[in-house]
Order: C-alpha cells, then sequence, then structure tokens
C-alpha cells in the first residue's frame, strides 16, 4: 500500500500541492473570524450541581458579572482640587461606550421633595461648580452622611469605591478589549494628574484582562517555539532551506487550527491557545524525521527520486502511527465534561491527523523540486 501511496505522492505531487493550497485559503478565511473566549463557566462541568444551581440563579436574578469597581485608599482624593479630578473621571467613564451608568461619590444623587407638584425627584449633591472649600467641605460631609450610599465609602479609613456598570452584550464580545483600554487610558490620566493610585476589581475586567493575557501569551509562544524549533532543525541539517519550507509547513497547519476553532463554533481559550505551540512541536518533528530519512537514502543511492519515493514508503507508517497516537491521546479528552477540555481534543486531534498528511505530501513534493542536498546538508 505505501508503494502506491509513493507513486501517488510524486505522481501527483502539484495536484496535491494546489489542493493543500485551497484549503489553506479556505482555513484562513475561517480562522480570521475565530475569538477570544470570555465565558469562565465553561471549566466547569455543566451538569455540576454548583453550576446548575448558579445557572438557575441567572435565570431568575440576571447576570451578575457587570460591575467594574475602581478603588481608592487615599485621603488625598478628599482635596478638593483632586475630588474635581475624580468627578471628571466619572464623566469620562460615563462617555465609553458599553457603559451604561457610573456611581461614585463625585456624581452622587439625593431625593428632593417638590412641594408645588407634590413629587420627588433626583438632584446631583454636588453642583457642577463648588465655589469654596468651605461649600465643598459642607457638600462633602453631607454626602458622606447619606446612609443610602454608605458601601461606596468607608468611614473608618476613607477608602472610596466607584462602580461602573457595563453592558452585558459589550462585555461578552470582543468589544470588551475597547471598553478596558479606554476605562484603563481614563485611569492613567486621573493617576497622572493627582498621583492617586487606582484599584481596579470586578469580573468583567478580570476577565477582559484574562483574555487580553491568553492572546499575548499564544502569540509568544507560537513565535518562541518556531524560534527555537528552527534553530534545532537548522542545527540538525545545516540548510536554511530546510528550515524555511517546514516552518511554512506548519504556519499552514496553524491556519488550519484556528480554521477548524472558527468551523466547529470554538473560540480561543486557555487551553485551545496552546494547540499552535503544539501543532510547531509536533510538525518539527514530523519534518525530522523525514528529511534525516531522505538524506540517509540519497546518500545510500544518489538518486532524489528514489529516495523521496524510500521515504514515503519507509517513513509514512512510522510517521502515521507516531502521529496517531498522540491524536488518539488528545481525542481521549472527549470522554471529559469538561466543555474546553472537549474542545481542545477535538481542535488538537484532527490538526494532528491533518499534520500528518501535510507533512507526507509537502517535504517529499517540496524537496522533488529542489537541488540536491549537499554533503553540508547532510
Amino acid at each position: 500500500m505505501w508503494n502506491k501511496i509513493a507513486r501517488l505522492i510524486i505522481q501527483y505531487r502539484l495536484t496535491l500541492m494546489l489542493v493543500i493550497g485551497l484549503i489553506t485559503i479556505v482555513m484562513g478565511f475561517y480562522a480570521s473570524k475565530v475569538q477570544m473566549s470570555y465565558d469562565a463557566n465553561r471549566t466547569v462541568p455543566p451538569k455540576d450541581p454548583d453550576m446548575v444551581m448558579y445557572q438557575q440563579f441567572k435565570e431568575q436574578f440576571g447576570e451578575d458579572g457587570n460591575t467594574i469597581a475602581i478603588g481608592i485608599k487615599d485621603s488625598a482624593i478628599y482635596k478638593q482640587e483632586n475630588f474635581e479630578a475624580y468627578r471628571t473621571l466619572a464623566r469620562n467613564l460615563k462617555q465609553i461606550s458599553g457603559v451604561n451608568e457610573v456611581i461614585g461619590l463625585p456624581v452622587l444623587k439625593t431625593i428632593l421633595k417638590d412641594t408645588e407638584d407634590s413629587r420627588f425627584y433626583f438632584a446631583n449633591i454636588f453642583p457642577d461648580r463648588i465655589g469654596s472649600s468651605e461649600q465643598f467641605d459642607s457638600l462633602l460631609n453631607f454626602a458622606l452622611n447619606q446612609r443610602f450610599y454608605e458601601r461606596l465609602v468607608n468611614r473608618e479609613n476613607g477608602a472610596v469605591v466607584m462602580l461602573v456598570l457595563v453592558n452585558k452584550d459589550v462585555m461578552n464580545s470582543s468589544l470588551r478589549d475597547a471598553l478596558t483600554a479606554s476605562l484603563s487610558e481614563a485611569g492613567e490620566a486621573f493617576q497622572k494628574k493627582t498621583g492617586i493610585e487606582l484599584h481596579y476589581a470586578g469580573m468583567p475586567y478580570i476577565r477582559a484582562v484574562v483574555a487580553t493575557q491568553v492572546k499575548k501569551e499564544m502569540q509568544l509562544f507560537l513565535i518562541a517555539s518556531a524560534i527555537i524549533t528552527g534553530l534545532i532543525m537548522f542545527l540538525f541539517f545545516r540548510s536554511v532551506r530546510a528550515v524555511m519550507f517546514s516552518m511554512i509547513m506548519i504556519a499552514i497547519v496553524v491556519v488550519w487550527t484556528l480554521g477548524t476553532l472558527a468551523l466547529f463554533g470554538f473560540k480561543i481559550t486557555l487551553l485551545s491557545g496552546l494547540i499552535p505551540p503544539v501543532m510547531v512541536t509536533i510538525g518539527i518533528t514530523n519534518a525530522i524525521y523525514l528529511l534525516n530519512k531522505y538524506h540517509l537514502e540519497f546518500a545510500r543511492t544518489n538518486d532524489k527520486l528514489e529516495a523521496i519515493t524510500t521515504v514515503v514508503k519507509k517513513m509514512g507508517l512510522a510517521t502515521f502511527l507516531t502521529n496517531l497516537t498522540v491524536a488518539i491521546g488528545f481525542l481521549t479528552l472527549l470522554a471529559t465534561d469538561i466543555t474546553i477540555l472537549r474542545e481542545f481534543g477535538i481542535v488538537a486531534g484532527i490538526n494532528i491527523i491533518a499534520l500528518f498528511f501535510i507533512s507526507l505530501v509537502m517535504i517529499p513534493s517540496i524537496f522533488s523540486w529542489l537541488p540536491i542536498p549537499s554533503e553540508r546538508h547532510m
């Protein structure tokens, strides 16, 4: 069987390369649509009793993770100049797209009675313009004595918190990054002006920071793994061509991996972000297997096509079994109830098998067109 496969690969290598190229274009289109995951709930099995109770709670009371808290523990905030900067911060945050409301000491409202119309209405405690320090002290004392807002101010140590209520749909989409960046920029401007440190908390902020970190680390690990494995391969073969074409093959597999995520409707999570570096490592392994055998056979026969044919015949089954066992190892994650583990296993398993076919087609095909290896390369 492998003799026949070897002949077919050599005979139809141009057609097979074009097919791989077309599939890569399609996968690249889908890969451009892959999104980051902002949902941490999938790390828990959906049938877990606590998760079931949590989902029931959300159905009854709504989403609970749409508030970002910005805390300050610095008495300098009660100086009129810093307080005005704090109020400017609140107004700037309110103007950010995706922010529904901002609740904090400088923008607090009080309920007043309209005796003429027999109604109650809201009014700002602090007017737009505060004339004197005495007026400011009076208003501040009045605001601090509003028991309804006592959770916003710690009377014992003077710490204050500002609550930023954000839109749930925005925080569960890629728009979260822009919102978080705008929030951080406004906070940095306040800190630069007053020298008062801000502390951020709240599930939306934490999820955004984690998702951004996952994206950065995926890029970092992918680039680092490519550089390290490329250097190792260059030390083995002393050939820029071998490294370059192996990296092209691996880049194709990475595109297929991201395309697979999008095709299945999966998103990039803490785990699936590790799949591209895994593909780099396994892809380099396949390339070393096949190229080493090619050099050995060429040194023995001094015939390029015969050496390539022998590579497919003798190393095809061994490489297939190696990749198959690794793929099966990942696919065993289908037995778990944790969603992100299942997604990781599906995508990794499928693309490791795809990696085998790409390696078996591309490496023999490309090196059949390249000049024969020199003694330095071997």
